[in-house]
């Protein structure tokens, strides 16, 4: 259900013509997701992982949680150890989830 919400929260002129796909694993829970941006719209699958991702992060529902409430940034989470991250390529650093939920620039 949350990824419906940030599906709902996506900025259409920022995500138009943006494809991104993001491994989202949980560190504390027994679930992973795989995010695609495409078209302004933001389809999910769960239990599965995609070898070609353009980032996969790892985190705490808790973390999630500090992220979606903006009392942290995505980035703040990163650079704490709270959450890691693994990029390939640029395409990520240039739509960096393309969501109208940030904090202070950072996204997502």
């Amino acid at each position: 259900m949350l990824f419906d919400y940030l599906s709902v929260r996506l900025n259409d002129p920022t995500a138009a013509g943006k494809k991104l796909v993001i491994n989202l694993n949980f560190s504390d829970l027994p679930s992973r997701y795989v995010l695609m941006v495409e078209n302004s719209v933001l389809p999910y699958a769960d239990a599965r992982r995609d070898a070609q991702a353009d980032a996969t992060i790892t985190l705490s529902k808790a973390a999630l949680n500090a992220v979606q409430l903006k009392e942290a940034t995505l980035d703040e989470k990163i650079a704490s150890g709270a959450t890691r991250s693994k990029v390939a390529g640029k395409r990520w650093s240039n739509s960096w989830f393309c969501s109208t939920t940030s904090r202070s620039g950072s996204t997502w």
